[in-house]
């Protein structure tokens, strides 16, 4: 059969609008729904106004637009999830990266000097993205990472099989406060912890409520930073520095602790302008 590209891509973002409710989101969800299934990049795709499918690959297609207007993210529709230069596997139960943890990285990159000498840990490692990009990156630097969730650590280090990357991997529970005697190893940590708010569930889109692991997404509002103070009791020592993706809400609570502990903060904007993240040492 034949599917008139341009049309089929417009009558999709218009039916999964309301789970996205943003235009150019929904059509951008649409095309790398079709890439994903054509085994084709943006531009082969419009290359021809019509493209032929057999009716089972027509049939594969419409079911998962189906679990997309259900506000299953796509990530999980397709098993895997782009990141800086790397295509990792994901499903459901493991967070999907964000573009400003790829942020993050670039801010570490550009503030260190990583080199053989550099021993980087990944604190709540998730997908395994931050450890992957910077090991195959920087192929010279020790890289070590953890999680609280075994599975979730399987998948991580599956993932950086699959880039040739060597790790170390290893499970930690930060919430349990247990000598971890790895304090001296490490001169940088990097951690993008939960730190979204309870209260701001009502906010939140559908389909990360209903899919994504909220033990990655959320923290208590009354004490915000205890997986940021965690990490630097239980891996931190005095020549550490940290990166750390944080909340914008939570600045005032950033410089409260900046102000009450030895520590010397600096904060940085994202992309869209907001305070995302925080250098501290």
């Amino acid at each position: 059969m034949h599917i008139n590209i341009r049309s089929y891509i417009r009558e999709k973002s218009a039916q999964i609008n309301k789970v996205y409710q943003d235009e150019a989101e929904s059509k951008a969800v649409c095309e790398q729904l079709l890439m994903y299934h054509l085994n084709r990049s943006r531009a082969e795709l419009y290359l021809k106004s019509e493209i032929e499918i057999d009716i089972n690959q027509h049939n594969e297609i419409e079911a998962d637009f189906k679990k997309l207007n259900q506000h299953v993210p796509l990530q999980y529709i397709t098993g895997e999830a782009p990141f800086r230069t790397l295509l990792l596997k994901i499903y459901e139960g493991v967070l999907i990266p964000r573009p400003e943890t790829e942020e993050l990285i670039d801010l570490l990159i550009k503030m260190e000097d990583l080199n053989k000498n550099t021993h980087i840990l990944d604190a709540c490692t998730g997908s395994g993205c931050i450890a992957i990009s910077l090991k195959s990156e920087f192929p010279d630097i020790e890289v070590s990472a953890f999680d609280v969730d075994k599975n979730v650590l399987a998948l991580a280090k599956s993932n950086s099989d699959d880039n040739n990357t060597t790790i170390q991997f290893f499970l930690h529970d930060l919430l349990k406060m247990e000598k971890t005697g790895k304090n001296e190893l490490f001169n940088v940590i990097i951690s993008n912890p939960p730190y979204v708010l309870e209260s701001e569930k009502e906010r939140m889109a559908e389909r990360v409520l209903q899919y994504e692991p909220g033990i990655a997404l959320f923290v208590e509002d009354n004490d915000p930073l205890i997986f940021y103070k965690n990490i630097i009791n239980q891996f931190g020592s005095k020549n550490c520095r940290y990166y750390f993706e944080i909340n914008p809400l939570t600045i005032q609570k950033w410089e409260d602790f900046g102000q009450e502990s030895r520590f010397n903060l600096q904060f940085f904007k994202d992309i869209n302008g907001k305070t995302r993240f925080v250098r501290i040492q």
